[in-house]
């Protein structure tokens, strides 16, 4: 078992882009000697609590994504602490792992050990899952792989996709960070390491946002969808040209079709519209904006490709 020495100090790092994670960071009983935030990353920093920070003497530290020379120079710079709380989106190095006097406190998306590895929500919405969670951890070398202190779970609800999971998961952060953190930095909590070899599932390549209607049911298609909003939506080609859809929803998933991608409705819902397709097995409603030109111009009857 990994063990936390037990410490009366309570000098945190944070480093990470997450500022939900960070809100309930402000809400435990710590000293937070500075926030440390990639510039320039999907998830981007709105700088919203800099002020709250730096009013209890801590730093807002920006660094360049991606730059390990450029963290490390950073966290050289500062007092040492007890524990680094991390929600971050590059690979530490073993001085950076080593830096805090108790080690890493990780936040990861997912109920480890399934779904390591850079994407967890998108994936577990792509391959339909009913449930997942965040995992309170500790850091090693190895990818996903440290000791779990802590596990909260919740429901996937056909209704959710990327950003409705992503705020459940930030919530469930919100509810169990600060007793999670009182445990560690008191001794009482334990990281347990990780049993059987789970999953890891890598980085989204672009191709897999397109549509195959002769291969995808309904239902793969709706966890597609759902998988990309925020993301540019899933994609289907007509006369060559690229369409996309940000939103989808099932309309039955029993039928045998033989002729999938074909269009049956289109419907026009103000400022979005949507086709109802048929897939390979179901059929699907695929969501698009209404002042698309290109999806404006496919007719009813006419077919989707991938």
């Amino acid at each position: 078992m990994e063990t936390m020495q037990k410490t009366s100090g309570q000098d945190i790092i944070f480093l990470g882009n997450n500022e939900h994670a960070l809100s309930a960071l402000l809400n435990c009983n710590v000293n937070i000697l500075a926030v440390v935030h990639e510039r320039d990353h999907d998830l981007e920093f709105s700088h919203s609590y800099d002020q709250e920070i730096i009013a209890k003497n801590g730093k807002v530290i920006s660094v360049e994504k991606n730059c390990r020379g450029d963290l490390e120079k950073n966290l050289a710079q500062l007092p040492p602490a007890d524990l680094l709380v991390v929600s971050y989106f590059s690979i530490l190095s073993a001085w950076s792992l080593n830096l805090a006097r108790l080690g890493c406190l990780n936040i990861h998306p997912s109920l480890l050990p399934e779904y390591k590895g850079p994407h967890p929500i998108k994936w577990c919405l792509i391959n339909g899952e009913k449930t997942t969670g965040v995992t309170f951890m500790s850091l090693v070398p190895q990818i996903d792989a440290g000791g779990i202190y802590h596990q909260e779970k919740c429901e996937i609800t056909d209704e959710d996709d990327a950003l409705t999971l992503f705020d459940k998961l930030n919530n469930l952060v919100q509810k169990a960070l600060s007793p999670v953190m009182d445990k560690i930095l008191s001794g009482q909590l334990q990281a347990r390491p990780q049993t059987g070899p789970g999953s890891y599932f890598p980085k989204l390549s672009g191709d897999i946002r397109y549509i195959n209607f002769k291969k995808m049911t309904a239902r793969d298609i709706h966890n597609l969808t759902r998988s990309q909003v925020k993301y540019g939506g899933s994609l289907a080609t007509w006369n060559q040209k690229r369409l996309a859809f940000g939103r989808s929803a099932i309309l039955e998933e029993n039928s045998q079709n033989d002729r999938p991608g074909q269009i049956i409705a289109i419907r026009k819902k103000n400022t979005t519209s949507c086709f109802e397709v048929i897939c390979r097995k179901g059929t699907v409603e695929l969501y698009y904006d209404a002042e698309d030109p290109k999806a404006a111009q496919v007719p009813q009857g006419d077919w989707l490709g991938t």
